[in-house]
Formats: C-alpha cells, sequence, structure tokens
C-alpha cells in the first residue's frame, strides 16, 4: 500500500513536470528572452531580421581593407553599424582623425559620415565606423550619422540586394547587402 502511494506520487509528479514544460508553467520567472521582463516571452521565429554587406577592395585584394555594414531589427529593435579598416599606408600624410569617409547606400540614395573609432599602430590600419540605433521608436546615433545634416537622426532603410560602398583616396570598397542568421 506505502508502496503504491509513493507510486502514484512520483507518476502525479512526473505529469505534472511534463505538462509544465508543454504549457510553459515556468515561463512567468526571471527575464523573457526578448529582454522585455515580461516572463518567458519568446522572441517569435522569424521576427528578427539581418542583412550584411562584406565590402572587399574594387582594385587589388588589399587583405587589410576591408569592410562591413549591417541592419539588424528585433521587435522595437533597429540597428545599422558599419565599419571599414583602412590601412595607414593609404591615407599617406592625412591625419585619419581630419578624415570622415562617407558610406554610400542603396546606389547612393543614403549617406552615411563615419568617424574614427580608432587607430590600431601595431596592425597599421585606421578603423571608421558609423552606428545608429533605435529602440521603442527614439532613434540616436552612436557613432557617425546617416541622412542629411542637420536632420534628425534615423537608421538607414536597406534592404537585401541594395549595395554599399565607400571611397578613401583612389580605392573603392562595394558590396552588396544579403540576408544573414
Amino acid at each position: 500500500m506505502r508502496a503504491n502511494r509513493m507510486l502514484m506520487a512520483t507518476m502525479a509528479a512526473i505529469f505534472v513536470t511534463t505538462v509544465g514544460f508543454q504549457t510553459g508553467s515556468f515561463a512567468s520567472s526571471g527575464k523573457g528572452r526578448d529582454g522585455s521582463g515580461q516572463g518567458g516571452a519568446n522572441t517569435v521565429a522569424g521576427s528578427e531580421t539581418r542583412i550584411v554587406a562584406k565590402m572587399v577592395p574594387t582594385v587589388g585584394q588589399d587583405q587589410l581593407f576591408e569592410g562591413h555594414a549591417a541592419r539588424r531589427t528585433q521587435g522595437t529593435r533597429d540597428e545599422f553599424e558599419a565599419r571599414v579598416e583602412v590601412p595607414l599606408s593609404f591615407l599617406g600624410q592625412t591625419d585619419p582623425a581630419d578624415l570622415h569617409p562617407d558610406l554610400i547606400l542603396a546606389g547612393g540614395a543614403i549617406h552615411c559620415m563615419m568617424v574614427l573609432d580608432e587607430v590600431e599602430s601595431v596592425r597599421g590600419i585606421a578603423e571608421y565606423k558609423v552606428s545608429v540605433r533605435s529602440r521603442n521608436g527614439v532613434p540616436s546615433n552612436r557613432a557617425g550619422s546617416c541622412g542629411l545634416p542637420g536632420t534628425p537622426p534615423a537608421v538607414p532603410s536597406v534592404n537585401a540586394g541594395d549595395s554599399a560602398s565607400v571611397t578613401i583616396g583612389e580605392v573603392s570598397l562595394q558590396g552588396t547587402f544579403a540576408a544573414k542568421r
């Protein structure tokens, strides 16, 4: 009789645990996957998009001169970031801080001004970037800017198939946005 009660209690615990996992009964504890604080709220499959353009030189293949641009959306977040690594030898006598490369997106429809992020003298490169973020509909320029001077910050509206290019001196980098997961 006692063994029968223990067996029934064990089976009931297994049933509750199994049903709990299937229905998400533990979802109310902690922060959800979407970071909303709504316990257990999951990111719906397909709600995150990410497109990336790897930019390479149009002439020659100097491995130190490269770049990328990426746009990521997830829920109420919308982020755009681009980075370009430029060999210091390409800049000649120009101070890297005085250069603000123009990133051209979507065939010239969108222009972004890049700013110096860092100079890595050991590798001999200067890194430029632009970063714009929008959270809950509030955009902010984190580094550089996109759009016309004097206009409010905005995340560039680029899509898969759009182009990205930047020219520094005599060399241009070009790439095309493609979906990335």
